[in-house]
């Protein structure tokens, strides 16, 4: 994690929520985190938002339903 807190980690340069941005919208929901941490869960939701942009790509949908085991 880098030292400034409106530094955007270098794993998704296209960010658009900074650690600071996080860290208020945390704090506004009752959760006190610092830098590292708020950091740490931007990146967990970014690799989230990640993979589920890859689960709207119709071919993957369709293999994943002929997976199923319903």
């Amino acid at each position: 994690m880098q030292s400034s807190t409106n530094n955007k980690s270098k794993d998704f340069s296209n960010r658009a929520v900074t650690v600071n941005q996080a860290i208020r919208v945390l704090k506004r929901n009752g959760i006190e985190a610092d830098e590292t941490q708020a950091g740490k869960i931007l990146d967990v939701l970014y690799l989230l938002a990640k993979r589920f942009r890859r689960l709207e790509d119709p071919g993957i949908v369709k293999d994943l339903k002929g997976k199923s085991n319903t």
